[in-house]
């Protein structure tokens, strides 16, 4: 699946009112009716106002990383908001990883001009996308009106979008992961271990699941969850001290949950396995997690193939990196020249 991400600052989805839904709401309901025709790719936007406190802001991160495209939305809103900034950031770093370049995966929305100099330096340059037709040297004619009227231009526009992403699809092949991995998400305060560990793996070019967006429902998060197992040959699991909560579905439990749903999906697969760690220091203020951990470690909830580390992060990532290599396939047989 690829993931398009919709950047853009909450001012630039206001209507006359003052109220969401707007300019950026009308597009996103467009672009995702014509990108039906593509298949396996999905659009994903943020549709709260934030400051990016820490959980949010590392959340946020997490999909900007796994995203293929950026479209952000062009205005002095977009230019003076931290999150937005901090979107383009994150998804130019995740390019650097992937050896890509920007000018194939960024595609600049704008609803009405705005001079290029005016571009965040990150932006400039790029191929930009316009919404609107100039009818003088100082004014112009917006392919979306103020009461959400939408042109024949206006999807002429949206379809162009959708033109470049396609051509991109097509361009570059995606190279084959080495490895589908199920990163269990972790509570908040694991966070920052998630991220190394999930950097590492981008940078073994594995392909890493559950990918956003969750379900809004608590069954339906744990078939996605069950899903995403089924599609993944290990598993790693990053325990704290607390259990963990997944705010969209309100599914809670989470590291009881997708250690049990890992063991389930252990028991169809003879090869697969669960990675599991837990901070050397790290006291559970839950008393479920505690006792969780504690089974861990008396070995009464671990499995023959299961590896569990109780040491820091770099352990745990030559761990990682032992599991890759034996799930490697082997190199072919030397051919010995004839005599």
């Amino acid at each position: 699946m690829s993931l398009v991400f919709l950047s853009y600052a909450s001012e630039d989805d206001l209507t006359p009112s003052n109220t969401p839904g707007g300019w950026v709401t009308i597009f996103d309901q467009a672009l995702q009716f014509e990108l039906r025709r593509l298949k396996g790719v999905k659009l994903w936007r943020d549709r709260r106002d934030f400051n990016l406190p820490g959980a949010v802001r590392d959340r946020l991160s997490d999909v900007i990383k796994q995203a293929d495209f950026l479209l952000p939305v062009i205005s002095h809103d977009y230019n003076s908001k931290t999150y937005t900034v901090f979107e383009v950031g994150e998804f130019l770093k995740a390019l650097g990883a992937r050896n890509c370049k920007a000018v194939d995966y960024i595609v600049p929305l704008l609803p009405r001009p705005f001079p290029e100099d005016d571009f965040l330096d990150e932006l400039s340059g790029l191929k930009w996308v316009q919404f609107f037709e100039p009818s003088a040297a100082t004014s112009y004619t917006p392919f979306v009106e103020a009461d959400g009227k939408q042109s024949e231009k206006f999807w002429g526009a949206v379809r162009q979008v959708v033109k470049m992403i396609e051509e991109q699809l097509r361009a570059v092949p995606p190279e084959p992961p080495k490895a589908t991995v199920y990163l269990a998400r972790a509570a908040d305060e694991q966070i920052d271990f998630r991220l190394k560990v999930s950097n590492e793996l981008d940078s073994k070019h594995c392909r890493i699941t559950p990918r956003p967006p969750w379900p809004v429902s608590e069954a339906d998060a744990r078939a996605f969850l069950s899903n995403s197992l089924a599609q993944s040959q290990f598993s790693i699991h990053l325990l704290g001290a607390t259990p963990g909560r997944e705010l969209r579905s309100g599914l809670g439990g989470l590291s009881t949950l997708q250690l049990d749903l890992a063991a389930e999906r252990q028991k169809k697969d003879a090869k697969f396995r669960r990675l599991i760690w837990v901070q050397p220091d790290i006291k559970p203020s839950d008393p479920a997690q505690k006792a969780l951990i504690d089974s861990l470690e008396n070995g009464e909830r671990l499995t023959a193939r299961d590896e569990f580390v109780r040491g820091n992060i770099e352990e745990f990532k030559e761990v990682i990196h032992d599991e890759l290599a034996r799930m490697a396939p082997p190199p072919p047989p030397q051919q010995v020249a004839a005599q």
